[in-house]
Formats: C-alpha cells, structure tokens, sequence
C-alpha cells in the first residue's frame, strides 16, 4: 500500500482524544503490535487496530497499519478494520489516507463491500470531496436510504449546491428504489429554506403526513426551522411545533429562534419563560438566541433581562462554563454600552476563543478606548490565537481605531509594534492592503 504525504503530517491535525476512549501509550502500541505481528492470532492484531481507530488515533492506526502490511507477516487487514480507518479519516479530513485506502481497496478487491463502500462514500463526503462522493455513488451497484443521505449530506454541508441537493432528492423519489427516511427530510428542508423554496417545503411536509413521519422529532424540527425561515413562524411553523408530541431542546430553540428572526419579541421571550417553566432545560443555543432578543429591547428593559438571563446562567455551571454562552453575553452587555460588565466577565472567563477576543476589543474600539482595544490586539497575537486565514476577522478594528487616532503619538508605538509582529508572522500582504486602506 503506497501513502502519499506522510503519517506524521496528517497525523498532527488529530481532533482531541475521547476522554471517555482508553488510554494507550506508545510503548503499549509497540509490544501489543509486535505480539500480534509475531505471535498472536490476526484477529487480536485486527482488533487493536480498530480500537486505536475507533478512538480516532489516526497516527498511530496508520503507523500500525503501514508497518504490519509491509510486514513478512502476511497480515491484510479485514473489512471491519478498513472500515473502521475509513470512519477516522472522515473524522479527521484524512483525505489523502482516505484517497491511498481507495486504492488499496480496489486493488484488494474490496469494493463490492457494502460496509467499506459506504465508509468510503462518507468518507468522501465529510472532507467536501464531492466529485469524487458523485463518481463513487455512479459506481455503487445498489441504493438505500443511508447511501442517498451520505451523498445529500455532503452536498448540502458545502451550501454551494443547493440546486444539486434539489436534483438529487427528485431523482431519489422517481427511482423508488430507496424512500426518504426521517433523516432525509431532515438534510433536505434546510436546503428549501435557504433557497426560500416554500412549494417545495409544503410538497415535502405533505409527503412526511402520509409516510406517518410527522411524529418523528428530528422531522418536526426541520419543518419548524424551514417555515420559520419562510417568514411563517406564526402559523405553520408554531403548528408544527405544538404538534412534537416529545419536544427536545432542539424543538424549543427553533421556535424561539423563528420568533426572534420574524421580530415576533414578545413571542420568543414568552416562549423562553414556557420552556424554564418545563421539563426540557435551555442549552447554550437557547441563550445565544435569547441574548440576541435581549439586545433588540429598550436599553433599561434589555439590561433587566439580561441580567436575569445572567443569574439563570450563572447557577447551570455547564451553561457558565460555555465559551459561547459568555461570549453572547459578552456581545449583549457590550451592544448596551455596558463596558465594565463586558470586560468583567471577559475576564472571569476560564477560557476565551477568537470571538471572545474580537467582541471585547471591537467594544473598546466602540466606545473610544483606543489604547485598551491595540493592547488587547497585542495580547491576542502573542497568544498566536490568529493564523493568516483568521486575520481578516478582526482586520476592520485596527482600520478603524489606525483611521480614528493615528494623530495621536501615544497609540502610535503599539500599533507599529503590532505590524512589526504581523510582519514577523509573514502577514505583510494583508497589512500592506490595511495600510493603503487605512491612510486614504
């Protein structure tokens, strides 16, 4: 089997470790390896290989793998174990692992496999690798519902090809070989609400009451989003949601968020007072959405609600510990003008992600505290938390606070410390676009 690229440079882009998962360390990896490879029976060597995968340990599932194929041991993997890799490179965007198994897999002849064929086309799938997703489902002798909601899936996660995601679901309904399950509806109908497709939304809804699916919840919540996102969250879309007989978090901020989209202000904050009230408990979605109603109001009624929403979070820990939930309420105190909430929370956070750090420096710069908001600046980029491709997030603060106070000398010494930095950084292309931007 030839990889192209190399173990150890895909291997870096590892997602964290299952806290949950078993702990190996490598001198285990090497003795349990090496008994199997000399000793043991294949199918002990089969399933390590498929723990390690399991747990996305894909450097050290590749490494076993490589090492044991070019091993005189005579060891192939099975069908389970390719699987098994096919599922960790799809996890971690493996693409060229995934593409180098593609081809050991033909060369085994392992693709007539339904289980590989399908980790394969998922595979494809989940790293955007469309064309490569649509040449291999041309190629599958066979369909069912799960091969069809891998290739809408794929193509509806890009929101590029919303028109194929359409073609694609008429060609599976004239082909009658496989029916639209609960999952499908549920990938296609935030596609006919981005389009603003609302016949093809009702065509849909129609087609879920007579498959006596508009029971099912994950259903339930698609129709609920995909009306409300047609501007009809007061009849259909609040219908169906009265309709959910086993309403879930996800229920409840879909109908919350709808009313609060459609301006409906009241709604969504009665809603919101129902759900405390209930069985279902809000998330860090339901606050996000709630904050951002808050900010809407009058600023003494919104500061009041925010501050309520502030005590509740305070006493779920979860929800106080949530890098998203502090950083809507960091935005909410911040779009009132309420500065010295803002920073103290920022600072009481246990942890801060490149929102949080663009939301409290755009505050500074918003309310004219210049030399705090390139201070800040400074910290951020000695954190290394902005890589090239995340610059042009907070690219229009030092634009606006170089524009609003390049006169004064005081700010000057920082702001031309931070482009020696960025210039350090090799970043000077986009600083040279702000410099030409900045002084017309």
């Amino acid at each position: 089997m030839v990889w192209s690229g190399g173990i150890e440079e895909e291997g870096r882009r590892q997602i964290p470790h299952n806290r949950n998962a078993e702990i190996f360390n490598v001198s285990d990896i090497n003795q349990r390896c090496t008994r199997a490879v000399c000793g043991y029976a294949s199918t002990r060597f089969h399933n390590i290989i498929r723990s390690y995968s399991i747990h996305v340990r894909l450097n050290e599932t590749l490494s076993l793998l490589l090492q044991s194929c070019q091993s005189s041991s005579g060891f192939k993997p099975n069908y389970q174990v390719l699987s098994a890799i096919l599922k960790s490179c799809a996890a971690l965007l493996a693409i060229n692992f995934g593409k180098a198994l593609h081809g050991y897999v033909v060369k085994q002849g392992h693709l007539s496999c339904h289980s590989i064929s399908k980790a394969l086309l998922n595979m494809y799938a989940k790293c955007a690798a469309l064309g490569d997703c649509k040449t291999l489902f041309g190629q599958m002798g066979y369909s069912d519902p799960v091969i069809w909601n891998i290739v809408l899936s794929g193509f509806s996660a890009s929101r590029n090809y919303d028109a194929e995601v359409m073609r694609l679901f008429h060609e599976m309904r004239v082909d009658g070989k496989a029916k639209p399950n609960s999952v499908t509806i549920a990938i296609f109908l935030p596609v006919c609400a981005r389009l603003g497709d609302l016949h093809a939304g009702k065509c849909v809804h129609s087609y879920v009451m007579k498959s006596g699916l508009e029971k099912d919840v994950l259903v339930g919540n698609a129709l609920v989003s995909m009306y409300s996102k047609c501007g009809l969250v007061s009849g259909d879309a609040y219908a169906v949601f009265n309709s959910i007989t086993d309403k879930d978090v996800v229920s409840w901020n879909a109908i919350i968020a709808g009313f609060a989209e459609n301006s409906f202000i009241n709604d969504a904050f009665k809603l919101f007072s129902w759900m405390l009230n209930g069985p279902v408990e809000p998330n860090y979605a339901t606050i996000a959405n709630i904050m951002a109603v808050c900010a809407s109001l009058d600023k003494d009624v919104a500061y009041c609600s925010g501050r309520e929403i502030h005590c509740y979070v305070l006493h779920r820990n979860e929800l106080a510990a949530d890098v998203s939930v502090c950083n809507a309420l960091v935005s909410f105190y911040l779009q009132l003008g309420r500065m010295q909430e803002a920073e103290s929370l920022f600072h009481r956070m246990k942890s801060r992600d490149l929102v949080s750090w663009n939301a409290i420096i755009a505050g500074y710069a918003s309310n004219g505290e210049w030399s705090k908001a390139l201070e800040l600046f400074g910290k951020l980029l000695a954190l290394q938390m902005i890589r090239p491709d995340s610059v042009s997030s907070a690219f229009f603060l030092l634009v606006h606070i170089y524009k609003t106070w390049r006169w004064e000398k005081r700010s000057m010494g920082t702001f031309f410390d931070i482009l020696d930095y960025l210039r350090q950084q090799q970043l000077e292309m986009p600083w040279l676009v702000f410099i030409q931007n900045a002084t017309k």
